[in-house]
């Protein structure tokens, strides 16, 4: 098993993601919008928002330029 927590609370996605947290909480409310990267899949627990590790890697790769 991974010492690295799987699932991220938001904070520590943007983080881990290079992003400010207003940018995944705009991202998350407003959805994917043409000509725009679309947000990295996350998951709602009850009220909280969580990022999976794997997701963010591979919403790195695919949003490659």
């Amino acid at each position: 098993m991974e010492n690295t927590q799987r699932l991220l609370p938001v904070k520590d996605a943007a983080k881990y993601l290079g992003v400010s947290k207003s940018y995944l909480d705009n991202a998350r409310c407003q959805g994917d919008l043409p000509g725009r990267t679309p947000q990295p899949p996350f998951l709602r627990l009850g009220k909280a928002i969580r990022y999976d590790l794997h997701d963010l890697d591979s919403w790195i790769e695919t949003n490659k330029v």
